[in-house]
């Protein structure tokens, strides 16, 4: 799989213009992702906080080196830190169909970055061959992504045991 850059124009928080580079980090050296590691964790960190049943930020660095899924940098006109975003790679057993999911995002500017995010993605993903893109996500990014083409496919509900609520184990 080969790393793909690409430049779109979003809006900063204060609603200024900016320009996002979209970069996949597929094949960096530790010292290419090296300035941008403190933002990383804390952004990943953050990530976990809001769904620590899920993900810590160990197993999310471990699939990013394992090649279970590609880190994403998003990085203002500055080469400055933005956003990260992950996809992975998958076949659907019944159809052998290739999808790129984007599985989670996390960063200052979410949203904001969302259409170019998609944008580059899914060209990288139609470069690797994939039949289509899929996006795990809150219903917030809902109307981001209606508007960028996706369908709701499927709702995740979820019931933890009661006797494990709040449970931190």
């Amino acid at each position: 799989m080969e790393p793909c850059a690409g430049r779109g124009r979003g809006c900063n928080a204060d609603g200024a213009q900016m320009t996002f580079n979209v970069v996949n980090t597929t094949g960096w050296k530790f010292e290419q992702l090296g300035r941008y590691t403190p933002q990383i964790t804390e952004a990943m960190r953050r990530l976990c906080d809001k769904f620590p049943d899920d993900m810590t930020p160990t197993s999310l660095v471990q699939e990013i080196a394992a090649g279970v899924q590609q880190l994403w940098l998003v990085l203002d006109d500055k080469d400055e830190f933005v956003a990260f975003c992950l996809t992975q790679v998958s076949n659907v057993d019944a159809t052998g169909k290739k999808v790129v999911t984007l599985t989670n995002m996390a960063g200052d500017l979410g949203l904001d970055c969302a259409d170019d995010m998609c944008r580059v993605i899914e060209q990288w993903a139609w470069d690797q061959g994939a039949h289509m893109t899929a996006a795990i996500g809150s219903r917030a990014w809902g109307r981001r992504l209606k508007s960028q083409g996706y369908d709701e496919f499927a709702v995740i509900f979820r019931k933890p045991r009661p006797d494990t609520i709040g449970d931190k184990t």
